[in-house]
């Protein structure tokens, strides 16, 4: 009773998933059984390596853009295949997950601090003070030695 209840459940759901699809969208099961052969700090980039060529073979484009939520899927915990929605743009192939649209954003940059920067942050107030104090030291070592 329970199993009949299941499969209708997962039929109803794939009619969602096509009603859901644009035309001009692909959707795809892409298997990621791969990736498990690798160590495990590895995995989840060869995943998305093998993301991206699955694409490029089944697209024919050379260059592909993955959504934000793939790559989160993807290094949250790694599934053995992924369902993805794919669309080609002006000769940019471009997916997502099933359930999500694509949008277009851009990695953050992280600036790199100095070890200095770092204490200052943590330290707070009081390391402000003591480096405005060192360079008010410095400062008058460098007054004496130009005269």
């Amino acid at each position: 009773m329970a199993e009949t209840k299941n499969a209708e459940e997962k039929k109803e759901h794939k009619k969602l998933d096509k009603e859901k699809i644009v035309e001009g969208e692909r959707v795809f099961t892409i298997p990621l059984r791969k990736a498990f052969r690798k160590a495990r700090p590895r995995r989840a980039n060869y995943a998305i390596s093998l993301i991206r060529d699955f694409l490029m073979r089944h697209l024919k484009t050379k260059d592909v853009k993955l959504g934000r939520h793939i790559n989160e899927e993807v290094m949250k915990r790694l599934p053995r295949r992924i369902r993805v929605k794919a669309f080609i743009d002006e000769g940019v192939a471009k997916a997502e997950l099933v359930d999500y649209q694509y949008e277009e954003f851009k990695a953050e940059k992280f600036e790199k601090k100095g070890r200095r920067e770092k204490l200052l942050e943590r330290l707070g107030g009081k390391a402000l003070k003591k480096q405005q104090e060192e360079e008010m030291i410095e400062g008058k070592k460098e007054e004496k030695s130009d005269k």
